[in-house]
């Protein structure tokens, strides 16, 4: 108790002789900064007090105001007195910048424009931003890809599109190496068609893959490509007139953490890092929260190395990220008990060439610590992974991904992998989420069909996890695919309408086969005839091996005949079962059902899903079943972060229209009397016609019509 009192005092101590110190552009670094009437003017100022300060103490930038350059965090708070970098003021929030404005250009003649001096002091740029648009640097071809033919490990490739001139020797040559593998590696050498480079990755090429060349000033010849020159630091834009609203990053970092704790970054924006925005390394208790980050030329919030001290409880919340060029989010192993909560991230990783090599690239959220929560987030337009777990008690749920693999293949929306002769994780589960519209490029592959991008996929050697209540779909190849993977629970999800497959369940491994994967009560719904409900792959014929497999629907209205499709015996053994024919063979799904009804047109098909935390009511034009044969007359309301396939099967009743909701008939005679009320001359014509609109869709208000005079 008296050790309670103390701690109490402490804290309260440090609370009462807390400080606020203010900036604003129209202030002066020679103020006092502890009033709005006397502050600070620049983040230089700001790096040179901060260490001086104490726990507690309040550091807000004005609103609506722009602060160029980045902040060095360079001491911490403490428990209970975190200290808080913040905002004061009406308005925008305070913007944190390392962009420069580049306005004055020399024509070079052909539409090449280069700044009269140089723009920076880095070695290299990642960001240009032009017209508020994140600009990709110029690049030949201007799109797609040319082929190489052979490669020697990952040192060369050889293409017969290459002459030796022009000779690339000092560009980029960004590589297609596997379908989920872009590299861009430093030309070194070129002779004739062949390329020698230093390898970004570990990965070797891939005979008849994709490549293109990029950060060379010849390869300018498209509207405000750019090229910026290492050695004069100057930049190059080509443009059919001077170049207007151009912005450089010229600060690799916007803020820096390393060893400092509890630390609250709250109501600020932060735009235009030429690498990470925001460095945070083995400081705990951090939290970002209200901000946005905006044009990231590497990652938004990179926390990708362990340097020995953990990065515990770090949390961002209520966040928006855009235009990142790498990943958003990336923590290592140091960042236990991480909360990743109600952010919005978009158009991360979707420029092909700008992101970074190897694997771990292109994506939105990316977590390798324990104890992860990534939650009611929405994620969307990303090169390529939405959120990827991969650790011990990780909660994924209640997130929206929608748009994935623009960039890259054989990806998803949600993903896991351990890895062959790893120890799999515990505690994993990943819950409520929405998934939805997978891409995939096959652009740079020798592939040609379906583009494989999966919407929630649990590959090689995961286990101990819970997949339950999540929706895939409009994914092009598989809406949940389990990988060589055991002792899961798979439950009450939804798949519609994925390309080839609605449940992949894929057992190619000897050491670790599909087992004990229980998979019940799930809707898994075919729209076309080119999808199958369910596909079953393995090495050996041992399916019947693979779990506790029942109490599924095993839809495919269009075509109930071809619903459950077997390869067996490495690739030798083709099946194509009906729902009956696959419980006969696997002795599985007893109690499995399929499709309610049968229908001639996909248009007889409606999917609904509720993408929010409330519940949601949505009106139908028909009456409707669903695939477990409950009819929908009128609407249907939906749970939050639900979702509901459904089978038309006639109009709309009479019922329906008899019984529109009396608080809705109130509110159209009250709107009918004020309209017939005396209204200026002005609004006649507006009340007349909403009379009219009203008279449609109620009958029985509109008056009798009068008899014409004798």
């Amino acid at each position: 108790m008296k050790l309670l009192l103390i701690l109490t005092f402490i804290f309260l101590f440090s609370t009462a002789n807390a400080t606020t110190y203010y900036f604003s552009t129209s202030g002066n670094d020679a103020n006092n900064g502890t009033s709005t009437s006397t502050p600070w003017k620049t983040l230089s100022k700001f790096n040179s007090i901060f260490a001086s300060k104490s726990p507690g103490d309040n550091f807000l930038f004005k609103r609506g105001e722009v602060f160029y350059g980045n902040i060095i965090i360079s001491r911490s708070g403490s428990s209970g007195a975190s200290i808080t970098i913040g905002s004061y003021g009406t308005g925008a929030n305070p913007v944190i910048t390392g962009l420069t404005t580049v306005s004055s250009w020399t024509n070079l003649g052909s539409n090449i424009w280069e700044s009269s001096s140089a723009v920076s002091s880095l070695s290299a740029t990642s960001m240009v931003v032009i017209k508020g648009i994140n600009t990709p640097m110029g690049r030949y071809p201007n799109t797609g890809y040319l082929t190489y033919q052979s490669y020697s490990g990952r040192t060369s490739i050889t293409s017969s599109s290459l002459s030796g001139t022009p000779n690339w020797k000092g560009a980029e040559v960004v590589i297609r190496k596997q379908r989920w593998i872009i590299d861009r590696n430093l030309i070194t050498a070129q002779s004739g068609g062949t390329l020698t480079y230093t390898a970004s990755s570990t990965y070797n090429g891939q005979s008849n893959y994709g490549f293109f060349i990029q950060n060379d000033s010849r390869t300018l010849d498209k509207q405000n490509e750019w090229y910026y020159n290492s050695s004069t630091k100057k930049l190059r834009v080509y443009s059919t007139t001077a170049p207007t609203s151009v912005q450089v990053a010229t600060k690799d970092t916007l803020v820096y953490l390393k060893y400092r704790d509890y630390i609250t970054f709250d109501n600020l924006s932060f735009q235009g890092s030429n690498k990470d925005a925001f460095v945070v390394l083995s400081s705990k208790n951090i939290t970002i929260q209200n901000c946005s980050i905006d044009y990231s030329g590497k990652d938004a919030i990179w926390g990708g190395q362990n340097f020995g001290q953990p990065s515990s409880n770090f949390v961002l919340k209520n966040t928006t990220i855009n235009n990142t060029n790498n990943n958003s989010i990336l923590l290592a192993n140091e960042f236990v008990g991480a909360l990743i909560s109600n952010n919005t991230i978009k158009n991360t990783g979707m420029i092909v060439g700008m992101g970074g090599s190897g694997d771990g690239t292109y994506e939105a959220v990316q977590t390798r610590a324990n104890n992860v929560i990534i939650e009611y987030n929405k994620i969307d337009s990303v090169g390529y992974i939405g959120i990827g777990f991969y650790y011990n008690n990780t909660i994924v749920r209640n997130n929206v991904v929608n748009g994935f693999c623009f960039v890259k293949l054989d990806g998803a929306g949600i993903y896991t992998y351990i890895g062959a002769g790893n120890t799999s994780a515990t505690g994993q589960k990943v819950l409520n989420n929405i998934v939805l519209n997978g891409m995939g490029d096959n652009a740079g592959t020798t592939a040609t069909d379906n583009p494989i991008s999966h919407g929630i996929y649990i590959d090689d050697w995961s286990a101990n996890m819970e997949i339950s209540g999540n929706t895939t779909a409009n994914c092009p190849h598989s809406g949940l695919y389990i990988h060589n993977s055991h002792d899961l629970i798979v439950r009450n999800n939804t798949s519609f309408n994925n390309g080839l497959f609605q449940l992949l369940m894929v057992s190619s491994d000897a050491v670790n086969p599909i087992r004990r994967v229980t998979t019940k009560n799930n809707i898994f719904v075919a729209k076309t005839t080119s999808q199958r409900a369910a596909s079953f792959i393995s090495r050996i014929e041992d399916v019947g091996s693979f779990g506790a497999i029942d109490s599924n629907y095993y839809a495919r209205p269009l075509n109930d005949n071809v619903t459950i499709y077997l390869i067996l015996n490495s690739n030798t053994k083709w099946l194509d079962h009906t729902l009956a024919q696959w419980q006969v063979y696997s002795r599985l799904d007893a109690h499995s059902k399929k499709s309610p009804k049968s229908i001639t047109s996909i248009s007889e098909l409606r999917f609904e899903y509720n993408s929010t935390s409330s519940n949601k009511t949505i009106k139908l034009d028909a009456n409707y079943i669903d695939v477990k044969n409950v009819s929908y007359n009128g609407s249907i309301t939906l749970g939050p972060y639900k979702s509901a396939i459904l089978i038309r099967t006639g109009v709309i009743s009479q019922l329906m229209i008899d019984t529109i909701s009396s608080t809705e008939f109130a509110v159209a005679r009250l709107s009918q009397w004020r309209c017939c009320r005396r209204i200026p001359a002005e609004d006649t014509l507006r009340s007349r016609q909403h009379r009219r609109d009203r008279w449609r869709r109620f009958p029985a208000l509109r008056p009798p019509r009068e008899s014409p005079a004798a």
